[in-house]
């Protein structure tokens, strides 16, 4: 008897380690990552109303500085700006784990300060034109809220291995 408890716990933890370190490739990972694209599609062109359906109200933004922004925070510069082009960012390296109604994505991003038009405030967007680049290493935490996953968490560590300025 003791053994067949024990070999059941045995069993059973190995395939919540398994589930656990599944690396996309699932239903719930591509639709994370579809919400990820429309929430860096939404943020590259101004679209208020993607950004607010993307994330979450509970949202909190750990910057490479240490610097921590508030959902509203976060929000206030695309309550100002008007909808725009914009080139949204890729990400590359992806991980995603999803575990139950939360997901992390992991990966890479370069992102550069371009210098603006006359008139116009610099913007993060994926590197076109002038200005500096800087990689990124960044997490988004989603959770699913009320049937949809929503951005809740992001932070972002700058990687100082290469200048991105000259490409």
């Amino acid at each position: 008897m003791r053994k067949r408890v024990l070999m059941g716990l045995v069993l059973l933890l190995a395939a919540t380690a398994a589930q656990a370190q599944s690396n996309g490739g699932s239903a719930e990972a591509d639709a994370v990552l579809a919400v990820q694209a429309r929430w860096f599609k939404a943020t590259a062109g101004c679209n208020l109303p993607e950004i607010e359906a993307t994330m979450s109200p509970d949202f909190m933004f750990l910057h490479h500085s240490g610097f921590t922004q508030t959902y509203e925070e976060a929000m206030a510069p695309y309550r100002k700006c008007s909808p725009r082009t914009g080139e949204p960012q890729q990400s590359t390296n992806t991980m995603v784990r999803v575990v139950g109604d939360t997901a992390i994505v992991v990966g890479d991003l370069q992102w550069g300060n371009l210098t603006p038009k006359a008139g116009e405030k610099g913007s993060f967007l994926k590197p076109t034109g002038t200005g500096s680049f800087a990689l990124f290493r960044y997490s988004h935490v989603f959770a699913r809220q009320n049937g949809s996953w929503r951005l809740v968490q992001q932070q972002s560590t700058a990687v100082p291995s290469k200048d991105f300025s000259s490409e």
